[in-house]
């Protein structure tokens, strides 16, 4: 299993230049360095690439955001240097896993779903998964595509691609069997014929979401959202039909908020502490699952 971590600077919001905030975050390579002011002491830290997006850009007119300078981390680069990996692991028949995560308005959506022209990690993702299907079906070789998008919020799992009335109040049951694993009931499974569907779909996701208004953004997800793209490529081979399986998967954590923000409500103060203990979920999934084999402590730990 081979881990990769990575750092994503948005620009400033108009709620933060309003506030005369100016970044405190430099970049050089792979090291992000953050200046504490308190201290006069400059910290650095390694990940495996970091992305600077928060300057160096113009914006056409269709909105697409493009490079002014050679630094500036656009929707291409990030897919091109992370994103190309996922499509590569599915396309060879190995599993993988990303996911996005940090406090509320800080541009997890736009870098997994994007917005306008600026396509995202996963619908790029899709493009070139059926743009190498076109060019390498034959009648010997042929494949199927299918995916599930679902949310978690409070423990309640719901399917996104239903009608929301018709979910059940408690959510989805995660159940477990020899046969079959661990499992949702009644989640739905949807084939993806063509790159196109993807893209209906997603709008059908967003359509279901229940979006929360919160202090820090209006149209931030208070869920785990989830999506999950099954691969099976079939392949005959001296008259035996062979199989490639693959499942990618794409989690965007909720938004973390400080519990202190002005104006919160009781119940808004339960989320917050419920979001902000799941951002130990990464490191205590893996030690968990492949350590002890224990699931049961988070829906999305039984889920993934």
């Amino acid at each position: 299993m081979s881990v990769k971590v990575v750092i994503r600077v948005r620009p400033l919001s108009q709620r933060e230049k309003d506030r005369g905030c100016t970044s405190c975050i430099a970049m050089d390579g792979p090291c992000t360095l953050i200046y504490d002011v308190a201290t006069q002491r400059t910290f650095t830290f390694t990940f495996d690439y970091s992305f600077w997006s928060s300057n160096g850009f113009e914006e056409e007119d269709d909105g697409l955001l493009v490079p002014s300078e050679s630094y500036y981390g656009d929707q291409h680069k990030v897919y091109d240097q992370i994103g190309a990996d996922f499509f590569e692991d599915a396309w060879s028949g190995y599993h993988s896993f990303l996911l996005a995560y940090g406090q509320t308005d800080s541009g997890k959506s736009y870098s997994l779903m994007g917005y306008g022209s600026n396509q995202g990690i996963i619908a790029r993702f899709v493009l070139e998964m059926f743009q190498k299907i076109d060019e390498t079906t034959t009648q010997d070789r042929w494949y199927k595509v299918s995916m599930i998008m679902l949310e978690i919020y409070k423990e309640l799992i719901q399917d996104l691609l239903v009608d929301y009335k018709s979910v059940p109040a408690r959510g989805l049951k995660v159940r477990e069997s020899k046969k079959l694993g661990i499992y949702i009931q009644n989640l739905s499974k949807h084939s993806v014929i063509r790159s196109e569907d993807l893209f209906k779909f997603l709008e059908e996701e967003n359509n279901n979401k229940c979006i929360m208004a919160t202090y820090m953004g209006q149209s931030s997800s208070r869920k785990q959202t989830i999506i999950i793209f099954s691969s099976n490529q079939f392949e005959i081979i001296d008259g035996t039909t062979t199989e490639t399986y693959s499942d990618t998967k794409f989690v965007e954590m909720a938004g973390s908020e400080r519990p202190r923000t002005p104006n919160a409500t009781a119940n808004w103060l339960r989320e917050c502490r419920n979001i902000n203990q799941m951002f130990g979920f990464p490191w205590s999934y893996y030690y968990n699952s492949c350590c002890q084999g224990k699931y049961e402590k988070y829906k999305l730990n039984s889920t993934l």
